[in-house]
């Protein structure tokens, strides 16, 4: 039976080695291939407006970052620029007026001046997400009243690609209103969002009557002969 015994440990290890280079195709495909051993973030810029009279503009942002893969997501370091768009800047004005290009050669977006920067710094890795959840960053901002239009651009490092300097962006534009215009777009969120409960409320609740229950006509009694 030594033939027999030779036999099944030939088999044996050609199903571990078959087992191994599955598992290595399988590691190969799920976290080189599709990266899923690094994190992946989505970022959303939330931006309050609450204008100051005589004093200016107070700008609250709150920069959200949700984790969207499978490992925690580490970050060493932040960075939030606030720049001016509107009123334009005295050189790209003067470009648009000479009909010329305002965005300079070989690049592809505008240089707006900046107006005012945050930065964080997370030497001792304090700041994780952990999968699936998300965490915000806040910053303040006073501004004069008179600007209009501002770009937001935020930077998130990735701790896992220090040594790089990558990390996760987005650029945001945003558009003050005056308190008038906040409120009506607030109003119309709130429409969009809720309009049975508006509609609730316009209109005036009607109070029914009660109904006199119906009385039945009393038949006269007979007289006794």
């Amino acid at each position: 039976m030594t033939w027999w015994k030779e036999l099944a440990s030939t088999i044996e290890s050609f199903i571990t080695a078959i087992g191994i280079f599955v598992a290595g195709v399988w590691t190969y495909m799920i976290f080189i291939r599709k990266r899923q051993a690094y994190p992946r973030a989505a970022l959303t810029i939330l931006v309050d407006n609450i204008p100051i009279p005589d004093e200016g503009r107070l700008v609250h942002v709150e920069m959200r970052i949700e984790n969207l893969s499978d490992v925690v997501l580490r970050a060493s370091a932040a960075d939030l620029r606030l720049r001016q768009v509107v009123p334009l800047p005295a050189d790209t004005s003067g470009s648009v007026l000479a009909n010329q290009d305002p965005v300079p050669f070989g690049r592809a977006e505008v240089e707006w001046p900046l107006v005012a920067s945050r930065e964080w710094q997370f030497d001792n890795g304090d700041f994780e997400i952990e999968p699936g959840e998300s965490d915000s960053l806040h910053a303040d901002f006073m501004i004069d009243s008179l600007i209009a239009v501002v770009q937001f651009y935020f930077y998130l490092s990735n701790a896992a690609k220090a040594k790089s300097g990558l990390g996760w962006t987005i650029t945001k534009m945003h558009v003050f209103g005056t308190p008038e215009e906040e409120d009506t777009m607030t109003d119309k969120k709130s429409q969009a969002t809720c309009p049975s409960t508006r509609q609730q409320k316009q209109q005036k609740p009607q109070i029914q009557q009660p109904q006199q229950p119906q009385q039945t006509p009393k038949q006269k009694p007979k007289e006794k002969k």
